[in-house]
């Protein structure tokens, strides 16, 4: 195992280790026992509905130029990186299930580019809905910020050629040591613009 992931698995154990000392397990477990079972139940039954859904979309990305990835590893790969969210902090859950997924499955550019778009697929989806709820209760400031957020991430989404170069030289100074193919890797960034408009509305 690699230095940086025993120091971030030790970080986690120890935050970890520190939040349980905080806790009152006696207000705790009261808590739960007063936990209306019926919308939990519903949560538990939407959270798989929720992941096959972003498994698909992911698979949609994943397979544009005709790699065979089936729904099913996906759809594990998916369950790995919410777990990871949960433990490690951060938000790596997805940088350490593009990780999982090049090394179950042999395509680390390909894993690690759709797994950028997907994301950046996913707040895009979030920030429209954002303008609209901000707009009908008039928080207007953040209606702005949702506004920005749009236009950065639609340049990202719909626009990647226009990045294309500096992300080219930007990557092959941040990862010159690694052992990417870098022209694949920022190629692999590219939808064709129906693909697109279809990961968006799923």
């Amino acid at each position: 195992m690699k230095k940086g992931t025993c120091i971030q698995i030790a970080v986690s154990v120890l935050i970890l280790i520190i939040l349980f000392k905080f806790v009152d397990f006696s207000l705790f477990f009261n808590s739960l026992g007063a936990v209306n079972v019926y919308p939990l139940l519903a949560a538990f039954t939407l959270l798989p509905v929720s992941l096959l859904i972003r498994s698909l979309r992911w698979r949609l990305i994943l397979n544009k130029d005709g790699l065979r990835v089936t729904l099913k590893d996906l759809f594990l790969l998916m369950n790995v990186g919410i777990a990871l969210d949960v433990v490690v902090p951060g938000g790596y859950g997805d940088i350490l299930k593009s990780y999982y997924g090049y090394k179950r499955l042999g395509i680390k550019e390909e894993m690690l580019s759709s797994s950028i778009i997907d994301k950046c697929v996913a707040l895009l989806a979030v920030l429209l809905l954002g303008v609209f709820s901000t707009f009908l209760y008039r928080l207007y400031p953040y209606m702005i910020g949702c506004g920005i957020g749009i236009v950065i991430l639609s340049v990202l989404v719909f626009l990647p050629g226009f990045l294309q170069k500096k992300w080219t030289r930007k990557l092959s100074f941040t990862i010159r040591e690694r052992t990417f193919d870098i022209e694949r890797l920022v190629n692999a960034l590219n939808l064709p613009l129906r693909l697109k408009v279809i990961t968006l509305m799923i």
